[in-house]
């Protein structure tokens, strides 16, 4: 298939973008989990790595860019658009796991402060066991939310 030079410059640009996007995202929740000590510090600094990588590729993406000249060239651009859906989609499932090892620690600070409440009942230590148990009660409600809604949008555009 022939395709415009300038178009395929554009959709590699918006590839950049996604790329960078992506690298934001990990970065900025890999400090939070760092902040918050979900994470190691060499965990930090591989997930670091990685987001190094991505914006890499994205200045080596425009790089190409610029070397693009005029005119057209035959392209399998639905060959590049399956390549970009599998990487969101991988992300996706990333996110997922991610929100699945979250609720898992959540769920392990719970039963751990439901233990040390029957073990030592007091008010601190029944108010901690309360607190654990309403938090993790309240992540797993957001994510079951949060894929329901997801699949009444999947639902809804299919039925369209």
């Amino acid at each position: 298939m022939a395709v415009d030079k300038y178009e395929l410059g554009k959709q590699m640009i918006l590839l950049a973008s996604q790329y960078r996007q992506m690298g934001d995202a990990l970065s900025t929740n890999a400090y939070e989990k760092f902040e918050a000590h979900a994470i190691t510090k060499k965990e930090f600094d591989d997930i670091q790595q990685n987001v190094t990588k991505l914006f890499e590729q994205a200045i080596e993406i425009n790089r190409k860019v610029m070397e693009i000249p005029s005119g057209s060239i035959d392209v399998d651009l639905q060959g590049i658009e399956n390549a970009t859906e599998k990487l969101k989609k991988a992300t996706g499932r990333i996110n997922k796991i991610e929100k699945i090892v979250n609720i898992s620690i959540k769920a392990l600070a719970a039963i751990g402060a439901s233990v040390l409440a029957v073990m030592t009942p007091n008010p601190g230590t029944i108010a901690t066991a309360v607190q654990s148990a309403v938090t993790l009660a309240q992540e797993i409600i957001d994510m079951t939310s949060t894929e329901k809604a997801k699949k009444g949008k999947a639902s809804a555009s299919r039925g369209r």
